[in-house]
Order: C-alpha cells, then sequence, then structure tokens
C-alpha cells in the first residue's frame, strides 16, 4: 500500500490536477449505510495499484473534484458501482460518468454457470489469486459513531479495496475479449448510470389508491373465505367453538376437503385408453381448470386471486416508501438472469415493480409529480428481430421489411385466413413465436 490519508480540504483542490493527468482510476466509498437518501459517505477512495488517495468526506468537501467524477476521458474502475454512483450523487450531488463495473465483468465471464460469490473478496479469490478480508467492513455499520477518529485498520482497509481493481479489470478484458463480451461489457457499464438513476429518483406513488386496492381485496378475500368455509361445513369437524376454519392458502388442506367432497379428476389412462376418474391430489391451477365446474372450486379461484393481490401487492409497497423522499426506490438487478435481462432484487424493504397487475387501478398508483406525464416504451419485437437477423428466416424476414404485426401475420399463415390484433387466432401465434424458437 502507498496510501495517503486526507482529511485538510487544501490538498483536495492540489488533488484534482493529479487525477486529471490518468485516463483510469479505481474509485469505491465507505458509507454509513445503504440507503443513499438517508446514509452518507465517509470515505472516499480513488487510487491504482502505485497510490491511493482516502479522503474522509466529514472534513473535506469534494466539489473541487467534480471535474474528475464529471470527466467522459477518465475511466473509474470498481466492483458493484451502482451503489457507489448512488451514494456520491445522495451525499455530494455529483453523477459520475465513465464506470467501468468488475461485478458486472464477472456476471457476464459466469452468466448461467455461477449464481453467488460476486462479492470483490471473492473474486479477487478466483481472478488472481487474492486474498481480500472484508471483516473491517462492519466496523464503519452500527455501532459507528459518525465523529470518531478512523483507526489504521480501516483507512488501510479502504485502500487495499482500490489497489487491486485495475489488475482485476485487465485480466477480465482479456478473458472477455477472448469470449467475445467486451462490447457487451462496455453496453452495460454505459447502462449503469441510467440504471442507477432510476433507482434514485423513484417515483411517486399514490398511496392512499393503493391503500384502497389493498382493503378491497382483503374484505373480498375473507368474504369468499367465510363462502368456502360455510360450504366445507358438510364435510370437515368443527373447532370447540363450533366453527370451520380451513387454510384456503393450504394446498394440503383444499385437496382434504376437494377430495372428502368428492371431487374427483379425470384422466386418460394410457392401457384402457380411456378416461377414468381419480381422487384429486393436487391443488395446482392445472388441476383445478379440470374441475372447474364445482362451485367450490370457482370459489376458491376468486379467494385465490384476491389473495394474492393480498400478499403479493399490499402493504408491502406502502412499507417501502422511502420517508426522506416519499416515492419508491425499487432497486434492479442489472443483470438479473442468466440470460441478461433486469430483475428485481428480492430484498428486504424491495418491492418488484416488473410484474405490476395489468390492471389501470394497479398500474395508475405510480404516477409523475405535477404537470409531469408518464411515457412508456417498448421495443417493438426485439427478440424476434434478433432471430430473423440471425437466422435469415425468409416469413420473419419478409413480416419485419413490410412493418406489420409479427404475430398477425404468422397467424395468417397458421389459419390461412387475414388475422388482425382484434382476433383471437393471434395469441397462438405469439405462443409459437416465442415459445418455439431457442
Amino acid at each position: 500500500m502507498n496510501y495517503e490519508y486526507i482529511s485538510e480540504q487544501s490538498r483536495v483542490s492540489s488533488l484534482l490536477p493529479i487525477l486529471m493527468q490518468k485516463n483510469v482510476w479505481s474509485l469505491d466509498t465507505e458509507t454509513t449505510g445503504l440507503d443513499p437518501h438517508k446514509d452518507k459517505v465517509v470515505l472516499l477512495q480513488i487510487g491504482s495499484p502505485q497510490v491511493q488517495y482516502i479522503l474522509d468526506t466529514r472534513k473535506v468537501q469534494i466539489e473541487p473534484l467534480r471535474p474528475f467524477f464529471e470527466s467522459e476521458k477518465i475511466r473509474k474502475i470498481g466492483h458493484n458501482l451502482k451503489f457507489d454512483y448512488k451514494m456520491i450523487r445522495g451525499s455530494f450531488g455529483i453523477e459520475t460518468e465513465q464506470l467501468r463495473d468488475t461485478y458486472y465483468a464477472e456476471k457476464l465471464l459466469t452468466m448461467g454457470v455461477k449464481f453467488s460469490g460476486f462479492g470483490l473478496a471473492q473474486v479477487l479469490e478466483d481472478r488472481l489469486e487474492v486474498k481480500l478480508s472484508k471483516e473491517e467492513r462492519s466496523s464503519f455499520g452500527d455501532g459507528f459513531s459518525y465523529n470518531q477518529d478512523f483507526t489504521r485498520e480501516q483507512i488501510e482497509y479502504a485502500a487495499r479495496d482500490v489497489i487491486y481493481l485495475q489488475p482485476l479489470a485487465l485480466k477480465m478484458s482479456e478473458a472477455m475479449t477472448a469470449a467475445g463480451l467486451m462490447d457487451t461489457w462496455l453496453l452495460e457499464c454505459e447502462a449503469l448510470p441510467c440504471f442507477a438513476d432510476m433507482e434514485f429518483a423513484g417515483m411517486c406513488f399514490d398511496t392512499a389508491a393503493w391503500q384502497k386496492l389493498v382493503d378491497d381485496n382483503r374484505s373480498a378475500s375473507m368474504q369468499l373465505e367465510g363462502e368456502l368455509n360455510k360450504i366445507a361445513e358438510n364435510v370437515m369437524q368443527r373447532d370447540l367453538f363450533g366453527e370451520v376454519n380451513v387454510n384456503w392458502g393450504s394446498p394440503d388442506q383444499v385437496v382434504e376437503v376437494l377430495s372428502l367432497m368428492g371431487v374427483r379428476v379425470k384422466r386418460w389412462d394410457r392401457d384402457l385408453k380411456r378416461e377414468v376418474d381419480e381422487i384429486i391430489t393436487s391443488s395446482n391451477d392445472k388441476t383445478l381448470k379440470k374441475v372447474k365446474d364445482y362451485k367450490i372450486v370457482q370459489l376458491l379461484k376468486k379467494y385465490r386471486g384476491h389473495a394474492i393481490r393480498v400478499n403479493m401487492f399490499g402493504d408491502s409497497y406502502l412499507n417501502a416508501v422511502s420517508k426522506e423522499t416519499g416515492r419508491l426506490h425499487p432497486e434492479v438487478a442489472q443483470i438479473g438472469t442468466a440470460t441478461g435481462r433486469p430483475a428485481n432484487y428480492a430484498k428486504k424493504n424491495s418491492v418488484n415493480f416488473l410484474n405490476i397487475p395489468r390492471e389501470k387501478a394497479y398500474r395508475h398508483c405510480f404516477m409523475g409529480e405535477e404537470n409531469e406525464v408518464v411515457e412508456t416504451d417498448d421495443y417493438s419485437g426485439c427478440e424476434l428481430r434478433i432471430w430473423a437477423e440471425l437466422s435469415k428466416d425468409p416469413g420473419l424476414t419478409e413480416a419485419f421489411q413490410k412493418g406489420v404485426d409479427v404475430h398477425c401475420y404468422v397467424a395468417t399463415k397458421l389459419f390461412g385466413k387475414e388475422v388482425t390484433k382484434k382476433d383471437k387466432e393471434r395469441t397462438p401465434a405469439k405462443t409459437l413465436n416465442f415459445g418455439g424458437r431457442i
């Protein structure tokens, strides 16, 4: 290590010319927490394998370094930089350009093969055989007094984080170039600030309208639960108070009630070559569809619909509203699936806004500020266009060249008649388009 701990404002200004001379630096932060609207950056690390600058941001202002952060000529290498970007923006109002994230590089290099171990310590050990202890990190969290002096161990811990980032990025760049992933990595890095800005800004949320949806669904599910219990009275034992209480959210209890009521499912027997009746053994949607004429099944389907709305789109959204901003700040895993698509983080106080119900009542709860509108954009047949380009399929190519709806085009070919977006034949064609190609 060759670090300099900076706690004097005069040194910050003299640091800028040094930073502007090189076209690449490593970047990291130490913070009091994870919320950029509530927690603060306490140490800011800018460094290289040769030298590390550790700025005590409780004692110095980093505004003089704004040109460094905003420069599009200087690359800033880090690990999970979306977090650092948001914390720097929240603490200092500075947006950082030209980020290069080794976290995303590791994601791309191990896509579909590795599902954990993406932290810096593990990646350094895997890629460079460097063991980096992260135990000191906890000393910046709970129990850390904002005004207490940093220990030598804390400062050295902060310095170590930026020593290895450039060698790591170089090693990964070689691997990504060999795998043909360099352009993909650069694209993901360019998109990183967009995702970070989206999470930082959050969205307006009509809590009153959402609360009404929660209350309405909870009331409907309770009413349906009462109707279901009434039907089950004939086959289920009563409790000490003479009540029948079935947990209609339990698949096992539902199967028990349905079997006691004599609900049977038809199954094709290959040996007998005919349909046979069987006692119901499952209450999944596929099975219930086969016995949909039973009143109890009809009520159960309605009950489940309301219960799902309560459990998945209920109080968790109201509890996730930031007390600091009054807005929702969903977090998105930019490379969240094995195919590289974004996904929602499954974290405490994080809500999934990628699967909001299609009903207007739900979607209208997400709105713009006064005098603003919400704009919706979508790629037109993105996956199928890529497939047409790669496969040179004449039918798909013709459809896109004509500028017609590709699902209607395929449906027209399938059913031998002109199919429009309003026709039911478009749905199976869409299923075929997306499900029939690998």
